[in-house]
């Protein structure tokens, strides 16, 4: 079951991870439908395909939003070296974590 999770995972962040917003959103599209004629039954169908990863312990799709941490302003921190955590800067972050740690050279623009 977990094997299929990370195959859905890695074939969303790979096949998926290049498309512009209108592509993205077809893409969307076509996995949720996919997924919905029975291909697999446990992805979860609220929000964008891109909102969810795979949580080795509980073996379930869950929300980037679950990884969010507060945010504390710090008045000494420079201003350029501030981020707020948000669901994309987590899930870009886990992303490049993961890439670095198979020792995949990386570049995110944007």
């Amino acid at each position: 079951m977990i094997y299929n999770q990370i195959f859905i995972f890695c074939f969303i962040w790979s096949a998926g991870a290049n498309f512009d917003d209108v592509s993205r959103k077809k893409f969307n599209n076509e996995i949720h439908n996919y997924f919905r004629r029975g291909i697999y039954d446990g992805f979860p169908y609220e929000g964008e395909i891109y909102d969810y990863y795979v949580d080795f312990e509980t073996k379930e799709f869950e929300r980037w939003s679950k990884k969010l941490t507060n945010f504390v302003y710090d008045d000494k921190v420079p201003f350029f070296n501030i981020l707020v955590p948000t669901e994309d800067t987590v899930k870009f972050k886990e992303i490049l974590k993961i890439l670095m740690r198979g020792g995949f050279n990386t570049l995110i623009n944007g």
